[in-house]
């Protein structure tokens, strides 16, 4: 049979069915899959088909006529064929179930050998995709079938294919890989088409109800896109990414080790992509892109099994293995970067790399190298933006590396320093970064130090935290707040453990400048959480300077200097939080010295009637009241069984300690309910009164929380009928009338959340409160010189 006799047969049947095509979709008729006619075109289809595969060149009409017929056949609901100014194509979408019929399913069979032709003739790129080139391009006669297999696997359900339909869309795809030129001008339009059909293939790995035959042949179909991509490096960067990551999940399933054949295929298919594209520097190009935990797991393995069947397991002068020339590889690419959008994904790869992977065995060579490229980038960093880059990464790699290589890890950490300084000063960095190095720097250093011959060597790290936290406590800067937390709870961590790795002075220094920070009213920018973090970090800093040297508690109880309220609360926070049971009595011992600045405080709001009327004075009181509450905390904390059995010289019960603070605070404290008493009917110091009358009523719940039996001074039960016959707000009076009844027992603190807690989210609050509050006045005060004349 011609060709021409054929197509014409093809063209004729189609024509039969036209009636039924709707004109507005350009929706074709869909074959039944029972009728006879239908059984007769596909076994035209298939007889032309065959007749490409025997390589008997037809002409582009007849191609496209069979073409149109196939994809009817198949399954493809939207069917049509665009005509051109000389060259048609075939245009065909939204693939339905596939056809039960055995004939219409061995179409494919005879796609999959019409495909496989080595047949060549001239096609126009025209009649695959829209182009106005008319030209022709020397390809395989079977290309023109290319689109309708990649459609097919893109869009077929293999969950419900056939078995035999499967496995020969799968072979075709093979082919089509391995055989067809989609470098050329016929199908280069195709080929993210083809990759995103390889990659769907490759999710079927995943799915359980896919035969482990079929499963067999995907990784055949993996294999033939890696080769075909050795040509094409940006189709290949893209990808890569992609089908590791299936493959890595398949392999987890199975078992990252395990001789599952499943597992042994994904290992076989990491490690080819590993060898085909070693020379294009395959492992910058995978971490370019997020990579799981799992990914490297199975990566290791890979690496060892390699290491493992080859003779040498090292390469090259340097002596480095195939794990070494990973970290090699990347960091060499990451020091040809210049922005750091660029470098800081493949760095969290590297140290996920370096954690996972490989950490230890490293040659002289590659740590040497290590340092210079920490070098390097301490001078790359300093120009870059806090905001764009995560200096983490290299400090947890340098420290990996130095805590597994402690006899060649001097210069490493030498120019770890360097980096550090500049990350701690531009960065923000984490406290588990910090700490990690600083442990590393100071067993390394022991080590190093008891080895015969070797010169002693100072250990720097400890003194460049004491001197960054010096240098951002002197300047101020909130910038950095969240590194400076970090940094201050590594620092007081080890001095709370009497490590002995910093020097008094040293110490003495950041905490005398960590109390001018905190008592300089700074009002730049919001305050935020992380700033309250940091200034209770400086507190544990100060504290454990006063655990160091006494010196520290004259500076904070000076007269001139000394602490205030703000301060004090700040102090005692930071000792409950830590559970230092022996800080927290000698914080105790100073309570007088506390009082004296707490009374001062209260003196100062009454001493002028309109002081009471200000923004400020509410502050203070509500400063002044969480301090108290912190003391009954503290009392609590330092007089249990266990803190008096370990603190010597502290005997006092609680009952004592909690009297010595009552007569300490209470005196001042009535001043200020008297006075709200007295002013309350005045618009003007609602404020202040409301924060007196709730104040007043906080302490009383936490006296009942704590079972204090400073509840049943008479006292509160006086002012607090006073109170109660204020006029004040519905839900003032309604706190009122609740205190009263946990204040004569009848019922409890009924509050879900600890008092440390609550105590925590209201100095916070004031904090910020304070914060907006000295920032609108120094507006005002700018604003009011502004409005001066100048005289002279």
């Amino acid at each position: 049979i011609s060709w021409n006799i054929l197509a014409q047969i093809l063209r004729e049947h189609s024509s039969r069915h036209q009636a039924d095509v709707n004109e507005d979709t350009q929706d074709s008729f869909i074959p039944n899959a029972e009728s006879e006619t239908t059984t007769l075109q596909a076994s035209l289809v298939n007889l032309a088909l065959q007749m490409v595969a025997d390589g008997s060149v037809a002409n582009l009409h007849s191609l496209l006529q069979v073409k149109l017929s196939l994809v009817r056949l198949i399954g493809f609901q939207k069917c049509h064929e665009i005509k051109g100014r000389n060259i048609n194509r075939i245009e065909f979408e939204s693939l339905g179930l596939i056809s039960q019929n055995t004939v219409v399913q061995s179409c494919f069979q005879g796609l999959m050998r019409a495909l496989d032709t080595s047949v060549s003739c001239d096609l126009p790129p025209a009649c695959m995709v829209d182009k106005a080139d008319e030209g022709m391009v020397k390809s395989l006669l079977g290309s023109v079938l290319a689109d309708v297999l990649i459609k097919v696997v893109h869009q077929v359900d293999f969950s419900v294919t056939p078995y035999l339909v499967s496995r020969s869309l799968l072979t075709s795809l093979v082919i089509l890989l391995t055989k067809h030129d989609f470098s050329s001008l016929l199908l280069n339009s195709w080929v993210q088409h083809l990759y995103k059909a390889v990659y769907s293939v490759m999710q079927l790995l995943l799915k359980p109800n896919i035969s482990f035959d079929i499963k067999q042949m995907i990784f055949s179909v993996g294999q033939a896109a890696i080769k075909q991509l050795q040509g094409d490096k940006k189709a290949a960067t893209s990808i890569f990414h992609e089908y590791i990551s299936v493959t890595t999940s398949v392999v987890v399933e199975h078992g990252v080790s395990s001789d599952h054949m499943l597992a042994v295929r994904g290992r076989e298919f990491f490690e080819n992509i590993l060898i085909q594209f070693s020379s294009q520097r395959i492992y910058w190009v995978l971490f370019k892109f997020p990579c799981s935990p799992e990914f490297f797991a199975v990566l290791g393995q890979v690496l060892r099994d390699r290491i493992k069947a080859s003779a040498e397991s090292s390469t090259g002068q340097q002596g480095e293995n195939m794990r070494d020339m990973v970290v090699r590889e990347v960091l060499s690419m990451v020091l040809e970067r210049r922005t750091p959008e660029e470098v800081i994904v493949p760095l969290k790869n590297l140290s996920l790399y370096v954690e996972i992977v490989h950490h230890t065995g490293y040659p002289d060579a590659l740590i040497l190298f290590l340092g210079s490229t920490l070098a390097s980038m301490a001078t790359q960093i300093a120009e870059w933006r806090p905001s764009n880059f995560d200096a983490n990464h290299l400090l947890k790699i340098c420290a990996l590396v130095a805590q597994h290589h402690k006899a060649q890890s001097k210069d490493l950490l030498f120019q770890g320093e360097k980096y550090l300084r500049v990350a701690l000063h531009r960065f923000n960095v984490d406290q588990a970064s910090i700490s990690q190095l600083l442990q590393i720097s100071v067993t390394s250093h022991r080590r190093l130090s008891r080895m015969p011959g070797a010169p002693v060597a100072a250990n720097h790290i400890p003194d460049a935290l004491l001197d960054t936290a010096n240098i951002l406590l002197k300047g101020r800067v909130r910038q950095q707040a969240q590194t400076l937390t970090s940094l201050l709870e590594t620092v007081c961590q080890s001095l709370a453990m009497k490590e002995g790795i910093f020097g008094t002075e040293s110490v003495l220094s950041a905490a005398t400048e960590g109390l001018a920070y905190l008592q300089e009213h700074r009002t730049e920018g919001t305050y935020k959480d992380f700033d309250f973090t940091a200034n209770l970090a400086i507190a544990k800093l100060m504290i454990q300077a006063v655990n160091l040297d006494s010196r520290m508690m004259a500076i904070v109880t000076g007269q001139e200097n000394g602490a205030s309220v703000r301060v004090w609360a700040l102090l005692l926070h930071a000792v409950i939080t830590s559970f230092w049971s022996e800080s927290g009595v000698v914080l105790w011992r100073t309570l007088g010295s506390f009082s004296q600045e707490y009374n001062k405080n209260i003196q100062r709001i009454l001493v002028v009637p309109q002081n009471l009327a200000s923004d400020v004075a509410s502050i203070d009181i509500n400063l002044a009241t969480i301090s108290v509450k912190l003391w009954l905390l503290l009392i609590q904390q330092i007089c249990n069984k266990s803190a008096l059995s370990t603190v010597m010289g502290h005997n006092m019960d609680r009952e004592q300690c909690e009297r010595v603070l009552w007569n300490e605070i209470w005196p001042g404290f009535e001043r200020l309910l008297q006075r709200s008493v007295i002013v309350a009917e005045f618009d003007e110091y609602q404020a202040a009164v409301n924060a007196i009358v709730q104040s007043f009523i906080d302490i009383i719940h936490l006296l009942r929380h704590l079972q204090s039996s400073l509840i049943l001074d008479s006292k509160l039960r006086i002012y607090l009928d006073q109170v109660k016959a204020l006029k004040l707000s519905d839900s003032m009076t309604n706190k009122i009338a609740r205190a009263s009844e946990v204040l004569r027992g009848t019922t409890g603190d009924s509050s879900s959340t600890s008092p440390l807690k609550t105590i925590r989210r209201d100095f916070l609050a004031v904090e910020k409160i304070g914060w907006e509050v000295r920032r609108r006045a120094e507006e005002r005060e700018a604003r009011r010189h502004v409005r001066e004349p100048t005289m002279g």
